[in-house]
């Protein structure tokens, strides 16, 4: 199986109508302030965030060949609308050459803000995808193996589009303006009547 078909099969194993009724989140609450945050919401005798927050311990998941890991068993909490959104952008546009176009674009743009001139240091060696995956075995080889790019991009980096056009920026701001007045107004009206009484 895929590391894109297990989600997948998770998804049928379980409708969402009988899943449980919790946020869902597992990783390594080692990595970052806010991940050790996230790890306060997780559920106690005390309070419930209706949030269910389980720390991964990737040594611990290497050793038992990621057996608790398995992204299939991971989709058994619901949040259906968001977690049907989720595993539809997962299943049909998250893919790695996007991954990979992103990290280029994100190298370029760093780089030209780069002091120095980078330059290839005696005695290294060059590395490609096939070298790297070699020296890994099992599960880790099959993921890297079915995640590898194996054409360059047919087209350049991402590019983000304005959030808005200029017409529609206009309206945007003036229906807000519009509902400050409004609330002025209101305000204004409320604090006549109370003087009035």
């Amino acid at each position: 199986m895929t590391l894109k078909e297990e989600p997948k099969e998770g998804n049928n194993r379980t409708k969402w109508v009988n899943r449980e009724p919790y946020a869902y989140w597992r990783g390594n609450i080692k990595m970052g302030k806010v991940r050790e945050e996230l790890s306060k919401c997780t559920h106690t005798d005390e309070q419930d965030w209706n949030a269910r927050i389980y720390n991964l311990d990737w040594g611990e998941e290497t050793v038992n060949q990621f057996n608790s890991s398995e992204l299939s068993n991971h989709c058994t909490h619901k949040a259906q609308e968001i977690g049907k959104a989720g595993n539809s952008f997962v299943q049909e546009e998250l893919k790695m050459k996007f991954v990979y176009d992103y990290m280029f674009h994100l190298l370029s743009e760093y780089s030209k803000l780069l002091k120095y001139k980078s330059a290839v240091p005696p005695g290294a060696v060059e590395v490609c995808s096939e070298t790297m995956v070699g020296s890994w075995k099992g599960l880790q080889k099959k993921y890297k193996l079915q995640s590898m790019v194996k054409t360059p991009s047919d087209m350049g980096p991402c590019r983000i589009p304005a959030p808005y056009d200029p017409v529609e920026l206009r309206h945007i701001i003036e229906s807000r303006d519009n509902v400050v007045r409004q609330e002025e107004m209101l305000e204004k009206n409320s604090l006549e009547n109370l003087d009035e009484k």
